[in-house]
Parts: C-alpha cells; structure tokens; sequence
C-alpha cells in the first residue's frame, strides 16, 4: 500500500508578514529612522530568489516547512539588520531613507505671469497666497530622496517647477514626516499643474490670480478653494482620494463631469443643464467665471459654497 503524499505545511508566507510587521513597529518607535520602504524596495531581487527556494524546497515536507520558515526568518533578520544599521555603515547606502527640511524661495523681480507645476510628497501639503512680500515663491518642504526646485524668468514670465524623487518604490505616508508649504505670490497670472499624489492637500487659490491649469487628485484629500475673480477652465482628474471644491459665492461656475466610480455633489447653487453638465444661474454673463472639467476618478467629489 503506498503511504500517501503529505504536503508539507507552508511556515514562509505567516513569516514574512511578521516580519513586516516588526519593521513597521520598530519604525513606528523609531529603532528604524527615516522611510524604510525604498530601501525595501531595492532588495526585491532577494526577495525573488528566497521565494524560488521555498517553492523548491519548502513544500515537500515536515523538513521542508521548516526550510521555508527558516528561509523567511533570515530575510527578515537580513532586511531589519540592514534597515537599522545603514545609516551607520559607512560607503554604504541602499537608497535615501533620511528625512530632509529645505527653504527655498524665488525673488518676484518684474514677473507678470507663471507657470507652476509642482509634484507634491506623500505627506502633508499646503498651497496658499503670500502677504505683502518681495518673493515669488516660497517653500518649506519636508522629504525623502532629492528635491527639485527651479525657477526660470524671462520677459516677465517665469516657469517653477517643485518635485522630489526617491529612488525605489514609495509606500506613500509610512515613512511619515513629509510636509510640503509653498506660498505664491499674488501679484502675477498663474498656470497651475498640481499633482497631489498619495497625500493630502489644502490647495487655497482664494487670494491667486489664475489664467488655468489641471490639478491630479491622486489618492489624497483634498480642499480646494477657488478665487472670486477670474475667468478661466480647471481640469481636474480624480483619483481614489476626495475632493471638496470651496466656491465664493460671487463666483459664476460651470462643471462639466465625465463619470468615474466615485460620486459627485453638485452643490446648492450648481443646476443640471445638460447631460452631467452643471451651471450656476447666470453663467453665461459673468465676469468672473470658472469653468471646471472633472474626469472622474473612484474618490469623491463634492462644490459647496465657501464659508
């Protein structure tokens, strides 16, 4: 009579998410500094090979089992140890785990209009109106990796360009600490490309003089807050995150939404006139008026008066 075939039991998955989760409570207490997961993210190829020798040994057995479970205990005892020490080994470096602050500003001069694309951080961000000052831009940033901020003006034009890049794969906000406020002034005509990313947002344009742009809600929330005077079109692409649109009341609005997954409130002063295209009354002979074109996304996305 044949004995029949055991499955050995499969110890190096149950392992592996301990060991994820020693990482985000060691990191959580602060043993591991900065954000682990680009570092992370580097050692996949480890990864693959460990996965390949518990599929090869791992389930025959008892003793396979117990291969896989030790494979699993010194990936994790291998990625922890290298998490907590690297910054610690000298000419050694997975990829930028520190967190970096950086002011960084931009002189007005004679700039009449801007184009503004800014790649915010998964953290915390701020857009909002200078007060009576001397600078173009102002920003406190707070983020992993390398930073981008250049600033170029001629002919009382100028372009800024604000981002940051870590390389490897960013697990949005785990690392934590990553805060993002960047003040425009609000003298000059602005074309705003915004992309929010996995964090938050509070983007307040009340105070800004704008002649366009696209905002890409991400996966964040976002409060938007949009000026009283103007005439101009905002494109809008959802995310999964929110998005709540904040209108003065002086301000004429036109929404013109292609469906996504998620739902949209169209507000008190917002009326139907045509298929998913929504009006205030009076629209069309406004002097101030903003037209928003929203793609959207599986998020929500609500206008309601400002407060």
């Amino acid at each position: 009579m044949n004995t029949p075939y055991r499955r050995g039991p499969d110890l190096f998955w149950p392992v592996i998410l301990i060991g994820a989760g020693i990482i985000f409570l060691l990191s959580n207490l602060g043993v591991i500094t900065g954000n682990p997961w680009p570092i992370i993210w580097k050692l996949w190829p480890v990864l693959l090979i460990v996965i390949g020798l518990d599929i090869l040994f791992g389930r025959r057995s008892m003793l396979g089992g117990l291969i896989g479970a030790a494979l699993g205990v010194l990936l994790v005892i291998g990625v922890i140890f290298l998490l907590v020490l690297q910054p610690n080994l000298p000419g050694f470096s997975l990829g930028s785990s520190e967190l970096h602050t950086s002011h960084n500003s931009a002189l007005l001069g004679n700039v009449q209009s801007a184009g503004v694309s800014i790649d915010f951080g998964s953290g915390a961000n701020r857009l909002y109106a200078l007060g009576d000052s001397d600078k173009l831009v102002d920003a406190d940033v707070s983020y992993y990796g390398s930073l981008t901020f250049d600033v170029s003006a001629s002919n009382n034009q100028a372009s800024i360009q604000i981002g940051s890049h870590n390389s490897g794969f960013s697990f949005g906000s785990f690392g934590g600490g990553e805060k993002w406020d960047i003040g425009l002034n609000t003298r000059p005509v602005y074309n705003l490309n915004l992309s929010i990313g996995s964090g938050g947002a509070d983007l307040d344009l009340s105070k800004l003089n704008l002649s366009g742009g696209r905002i890409d809600v991400g996966s964040g929330s976002v409060d938007l807050r949009l000026p009283s005077t103007g005439k101009f079109t905002l494109r809008i692409d959802g995310g999964s995150g929110s998005l709540s649109v904040r209108v003065p009341g002086s301000l004429a609005l036109r929404v013109e939404y292609d469906h996504g997954s998620g739902g949209f409130s169209a507000g008190s002063r917002l009326k139907t006139v045509g298929k998913d295209v929504f009006e205030t009354e009076g629209f069309g002979s406004a002097q101030n008026a903003v037209t928003l074109i929203v793609n959207g996304g599986s998020g929500s996305i609500g206008v309601r008066d400002s407060e």
